[in-house]
């Protein structure tokens, strides 16, 4: 994946510039989407975007707009696109023909950028947009049609393990998350697809058996680089859908899984007095996270306090 956040805003701009600013650079971001303004003397917007590959990562700043993907657009430029957003603040709908999806924060929508659509935001709006491309989707798994402009419950199952994984997500957090970009991407394409089909069954014995192995493996291996999806399952003797699904099945996915269990380890060690001498990198790495500041965002998160804190209050300063 580039390392390179590609930013565009209309911040410091007179609002003609800013729309034409804007009309010129979006596309580069949200695939030839054509956006209107609703209150056209009060306008701005940001976004920021990084390409992985097979997909891109963007997130947006808006104040109240409109945006079409015109049946023009779809001809014009033939793109197989899959789109998957989360709403982070703002609300707003989106019609399909006569499908029409309501936005809230905490939202997760899906669709493709080969149907017309037309959406209304009402600001200020915050969202988070995965494009992945649908060759790229096909190659490991089904498409997840059953998804499309319809509401993807984020209340438990695949559906709240997407979202979590979605929050984690920005242009700028993808290049120091537990895992490549590739594998974050399998995973939730893998999420999808389990989405898609029936719930989820609970877990017969053997199956947590099976799980129950696994979260020890990943345990005993937390800073190991295959602790991917695709390589973990491989090692395993099953398949990647077979992986998520014993994972979705706990109420979790592998990810989160690995993130929770990555936390714990720094948590143990950072309490080792034995350690004082390591610093909150050197931690981060033993815990097997790739970034220190990712890792203490993280740990802040999880615990109410920095690392550096925590390790002041175990040892009783």
């Amino acid at each position: 994946m580039s390392s390179d956040v590609i930013r565009f805003s209309t911040e410091g701009m007179g609002q003609r510039e800013a729309k034409e600013y804007w009309a010129d650079h979006v596309g580069d971001a949200c695939h030839g989407v054509r956006c209107d303004f609703r209150d056209a003397d009060h306008f701005s917007a940001s976004t920021e975007y990084v390409d992985f590959g097979f997909g891109k990562v963007t997130q947006f700043w808006l104040s109240d707009i409109q945006a079409q993907r015109l049946p023009f657009h779809i001809s014009r430029d033939g793109l197989e696109i899959l789109c998957l957003s989360l709403i982070r603040k703002g609300n707003g709908k989106i019609y399909s023909n006569s499908d029409e999806l309501y936005w809230r924060p905490g939202d997760v929508y899906c669709n493709p950028i080969s149907s017309p659509f037309q959406a209304e935001m009402k600001g200020p709006v915050e969202f988070v947009t995965l494009y992945f491309e649908k060759s790229w989707i096909r190659s490991i798994g089904s498409v997840p049609t059953g998804l499309f402009f319809s509401e993807i419950s984020t209340i438990s199952g695949w559906g709240k393990a997407i979202a979590e994984m979605m929050l984690e997500i920005s242009p700028k957090t993808m290049g120091g998350l537990a895992l490549p970009a590739a594998d974050i991407a399998e995973n939730i394409a893998g999420l999808l697809a389990l989405c898609a089909g029936p719930d989820a069954a609970p877990l017969r014995a053997s199956g947590r058996s099976l799980f129950d192995r696994l979260r020890s493996d990943m345990r005993d291996r937390l800073s190991s680089p295959s602790l991917s999806p695709a390589g973990f399952a491989a090692e395993h003797g099953i398949s990647v859908r077979t992986l998520h699904s014993l994972f979705c099945a706990t109420g979790t996915s592998f990810m989160a899984e690995l993130w929770t269990l990555r936390l714990e380890r720094s948590r143990a060690l950072l309490a080792n007095r034995r350690l004082d001498n390591k610093n909150i990198s050197e931690i981060a790495v033993l815990a097997g996270f790739s970034n220190a500041d990712h890792f203490t965002a993280r740990f802040r998160k999880a615990y109410g306090m920095s690392p550096t804190k925590y390790r002041q209050v175990t040892a009783g300063k």
